[in-house]
């Protein structure tokens, strides 16, 4: 993670500004991936069996202040780890999802309903893409990334 602030760390030279941040690192052999999340928060674990499991809380966005921090403390984010099972999806998001239409106030209850049924992460993508109706000329960016455990 910090040598990833590094490559970043022009963003932060402005001191308004913030960077926020999911980090997964996915162990295909295990079925295990570790997820690190600075201010991002939009994501769920979709179990097989429909339970809707909230990832772990993270650390706060990344700022000037606190990539001072990064400095001298070593372990300033929080790891959370997950087994998965055949049939799990994985999904993190940006507030482009939920922002694209808020009158369908789409809740992880909500858009784990509309993927349940994906028998692949690029389905899932596709059924969010449809909803979201997804444009050339968005006013905010969409950001979708999907794993599903398929063995």
């Amino acid at each position: 993670m910090k040598s990833l602030l590094c490559k970043l760390s022009v963003s932060l030279l402005f001191p308004n500004r913030s960077i926020t941040c999911a980090h997964c690192c996915l162990q295909v052999n295990q079925r295990q991936l570790t997820y690190v999340n600075a201010g991002h928060g939009h994501g769920f674990l979709l179990r097989i069996n429909g339970e809707v499991e909230k990832l772990g809380r993270g650390s706060p966005p990344i700022s000037p202040l606190f990539s001072e921090l990064l400095v001298t403390k070593s372990n300033s984010f929080t790891e959370h780890h997950y087994q998965f099972q055949p049939g799990d999806i994985f999904l993190i998001y940006s507030d482009g999802l939920i922002d694209c239409k808020p009158e369908l106030d789409l809740t992880p209850d909500k858009i784990a309903t509309i993927i349940r049924l994906a028998i692949s992460a690029e389905e899932v993508i596709d059924r969010l893409k449809v909803v979201a109706e997804v444009e050339q000329n968005a006013i905010d960016d969409l950001t979708l990334i999907a794993l599903r455990c398929s063995t």
